[in-house]
């Protein structure tokens, strides 16, 4: 299983760099259709390193979901779609994360009913500013946003309460990465253009995915 894992993550690695070429050269075309693999494949290679763990491979397979929706860049019910796998899929994550607190079972339904409440807040608070570039659609923008906050402040956590390990600094960084990814498609979406901006944006997020995935592998493992 960990060779097949293996194979795949390479495969991942192939197909990625293959799809950063696209999006350097803007061969909008084949950027396209080479985009959606990326995140299968390393969904597929999760599975294999790590299959009694869903929530890792589950959350990757979301982020798949959400990039063949936000294909459809000017098509608003794609991008609403869009943006909820990717929220459920960093729910997954986070769940994945809050697993290693080994909290008692009392503890795990307090913090989802916070975490609700805190998104809600977040949102509303934001939504009088953010919804002049997205209008409604910005609430769950607001809401996926704060998700991300919170899943990085987590990981910022682990990496005290695990004395600096370094699976837990790689999963902090892929958060930083993947924030960076999003906030500059917000900034060239409404903000301005950049020249071959998807190449920076799927850089970043590629790097964040894999950062999380395989680091959240290596802890299950106990690499």
């Amino acid at each position: 299983m960990f060779i097949t894992g293996c194979v795949f993550l390479g495969i991942f690695a192939l197909f990625s760099g293959t799809h950063l070429f696209f999006c350097y050269v803007e061969n909008e075309k084949l950027r396209k259709i080479t985009k959606t693999f990326c995140l299968a494949l390393l969904s597929i290679a999760s599975f294999f390193f790590l299959y009694d763990h869903p929530f890792i491979y589950l959350g990757a397979l979301m982020g798949m979901i959400g990039d063949y929706f936000l294909l459809k860049k000017n098509h608003l019910v794609a991008f609403v779609l869009g943006v909820l796998f990717f929220f459920i899929g960093h729910l997954f994550y986070l769940n994945e994360m809050v697993n290693l607190f080994n909290w008692p079972n009392f503890a795990y339904p307090i913090f989802y009913g916070c975490l609700i409440l805190f998104l809600i807040v977040f949102a509303l608070i934001f939504y009088p500013k953010t919804k002049l570039l997205a209008g409604k659609v910005a609430l769950l923008g607001n809401a996926y946003y704060g998700l991300m906050i919170v899943n990085f402040i987590i990981s910022l956590t682990l990496i005290g309460l695990s004395n600096f390990k370094v699976e837990m600094i790689i999963i902090a960084l892929g958060y930083i990465l993947f924030m960076f990814s999003d906030s500059f498609l917000l900034y060239t979406s409404y903000v301005k253009d950049v020249k071959r901006r998807d190449f920076y944006i799927m850089l970043t997020y590629l790097l964040g995915q894999l950062f999380i995935v395989i680091s959240l592998v290596f802890v299950g493992l106990g690499i």
